[in-house]
């Protein structure tokens, strides 16, 4: 066979393989109705028909079947759903991140504007992505797999998964604590599903004094297992443009704790970062204020030390 024709076949071998894999996407369809076999998923609106093999996830809102198979769901809830916009974010984090998306799909003719993609990571790790929503939130649903059989799976599991649309998505969706925020000025902005945001109502109309604004990162404790929470809060706390004004081990509604207390040498905002967990889960807080000093702190004992507890 001359080089042409070897270029040529190989060309068209590479685009069959293109055009089936692509097919295989395009062709996705999700399930419309919930059925008895749906497992909801933790934190999302989203229920899924576990395959054979494969059970819910005690580390994430997920399924796994202790292989090479993870499929990961992360409902990211405060705002609506753009698809343009939210591929546009995604491909400029992947470009960060250095993953590689080899084929994206948006799919026509279904209900919440669902793009597919297959993907490979910066560590070489195959992936299939899904992204939908509306007005109330975003659903990423990514699955990890190593052999075409395991895509296989990945796509049949897939084709059962149910988005409910209808379902309130809480902008705390997912937490494993509870912030009371009752008779406060504060409101729940929405969250990532592991990061959650909270901030003052009216937050750029009100004086700068009444400013209060939360950020609480969740995580397994398993990740932290071994670590002092003081070493986590000294780490995020301690810098050149912060003065220290108080540190403290402490004990929340949730656990053992350590907090730091420092003040800004460049603005003057006050800021509060908490470390606390239990044998479940571990937060990561930052309380951010320009009340003056004495208010700042009580009102971080009455947010971090009261109203903070588990669910």
């Amino acid at each position: 066979m001359s080089y042409l024709k070897q270029l040529i076949f190989s060309l068209l071998i590479t685009f069959a393989c293109y055009a089936q894999a692509k097919a295989q996407l395009s062709t996705l369809k999700f399930a419309d109705k919930l059925t008895k076999r749906h497992t909801k998923i933790t934190g999302t609106r989203a229920s899924i028909v576990l395959p054979s093999g494969f059970k819910k996830s005690r580390e994430f809102a997920g399924i796994t079947n202790k292989k090479s198979i993870q499929m990961i769901f992360i409902e990211i809830t405060g705002q609506p759903y753009n698809r343009a916009q939210a591929l546009e974010n995604l491909r400029k984090e992947y470009k960060k991140q250095r993953s590689k998306i080899k084929k994206l799909v948006k799919l026509k003719n279904a209900s919440y504007a669902p793009v597919v993609m297959q993907m490979k990571n910066s560590n070489g790790v195959k992936l299939i992505q899904v992204i939908m929503g509306d007005k109330q939130s975003m659903l990423s649903v990514t699955a990890s797999y190593d052999s075409k059989k395991e895509k296989q799976q990945v796509l049949q599991c897939l084709r059962s998964l149910y988005f409910d649309g209808k379902a309130v998505a809480s902008k705390d969706m997912g937490a494993k604590f509870k912030l009371d925020i009752s008779n406060t000025q504060l409101k729940a902005m929405g969250s990532t599903g592991y990061t959650f945001y909270y901030q003052t109502k009216k937050f750029n109309k009100v004086d700068k004094a009444q400013r209060t604004q939360i950020i609480i990162t969740q995580a397994l404790a398993s990740i932290y297992k071994g670590q002092s929470f003081q070493k986590l809060c000294e780490e995020r706390a301690i810098s050149k443009k912060q003065k220290i004004i108080s540190r403290k081990a402490v004990q929340t509604k949730i656990g053992k704790g350590y907090w730091i207390v420092t003040k800004s040498k460049i603005d003057g905002g006050i800021i509060c970062h908490l470390t606390t967990g239990n044998a479940r889960f571990v937060l990561i807080i930052k309380v951010g204020t320009f009340k003056p000093e004495k208010q700042a702190i009580a009102h971080f004992e009455d947010l971090l030390l009261k109203r903070l507890s588990s669910r």
